[in-house]
């Protein structure tokens, strides 16, 4: 959530000819992103966090779902975003700047699917493997109790099951979509 403010900086203060050029197309999927998955993000995020003893159980738990399904959400434009700046679709030029013809296109890129499973499965490994090693240093401080020994098994399925392979998978597969659209770009950087 914090590196969408800096993200807002730095558009508007190091990249504004950048902006200038391309903010009806480049900009749609970031607002998106900041008014339904910020928000929701930080809504549900604060009923967490300062509701714990003001909500049912039930919300409690569902308002950390709310979080997760938010924080992908905002994945899913932030990445389109960056997906289109890799392989430019849905807009035409007109007055020496971009104007966008189709949103979905836009928002269904063939770059924007790869890297969205890659950043996804990494996003899971990552998560995995930070319960895993708070639940070693609890059991290593405290074997008696009992939520870490109930945590580890379902995070080393997580941090050995699908997401451990599917990065490794995935991962080179968003390289090839990317590779022939921005072709040129690699042609003329030399080492």
């Amino acid at each position: 959530m914090v590196t969408g403010i800096v993200q807002e900086f730095q558009f508007g203060m190091n990249w504004s000819e950048y902006s200038r050029y391309v903010g009806s197309v480049f900009g749609a999927p970031l607002a998106i992103e900041g008014l339904l998955a910020f928000f929701l993000e930080s809504t549900f995020l604060g009923i967490w966090i300062f509701g714990k003893d003001r909500v049912s159980a039930r919300i409690h738990v569902a308002s950390i779902w709310m979080v997760s399904i938010g924080t992908m959400l905002s994945a899913v434009f932030i990445l389109a975003a960056n997906a289109w700046m890799h392989h430019p679709v849905g807009y035409r030029v007109v007055n020496n700047r971009t104007v966008m013809t189709d949103f979905w296109a836009v928002m269904t890129n063939s770059t924007l699917i790869g890297s969205f499973l890659h950043v996804l499965s990494a996003a899971m490994l990552a998560a995995a493997m930070l319960i895993l090693g708070v639940s070693a240093w609890h059991m290593l401080r405290d074997g008696r109790r009992s939520n870490p020994r109930l945590a580890t098994p379902l995070t080393l399925s997580v941090a050995d099951g699908p997401d451990a392979t599917d990065g490794p998978a995935v991962g080179p597969g968003s390289t090839v979509d990317v590779a022939p659209v921005v072709d040129p770009v690699f042609a003329t950087s030399g080492p």
